[in-house]
């Protein structure tokens, strides 16, 4: 019970990530759209967000390794292509 509770735990850290990072691409995509923001206003606000998405994405793969060293072989697998694909839309 106690695994299950640590795993648990870890996967409710995660979610939170992947929510602030879900909500930090709409920020990226206006700043990159916003036709009033100077040029060098703009590479600042975006080297700052994409420092923000390399911490998340870091603290992301940190907790999926943690996942994957408390789950079963069996859910593993199903783990992996889950944070996978979660990468992959960060990436688009």
């Amino acid at each position: 019970m106690k695994m299950e509770k640590q795993v648990e735990d870890v996967k409710s850290k995660r979610k939170i990530i992947r929510s602030l990072t879900t909500k930090l691409i709409p920020k990226i995509e206006c700043i990159i759209k916003d036709e009033y923001i100077s040029h060098e206003i703009k590479i600042e606000d975006l080297s700052e967000c994409k420092e923000q998405l390399l911490d998340k994405q870091n603290t992301l793969k940190e907790l999926n390794e943690k996942i994957e060293l408390l789950i079963s072989s069996e859910e593993i697998e199903k783990e992996a292509v889950s944070s996978e694909e979660y990468s992959e839309n960060i990436i688009k």
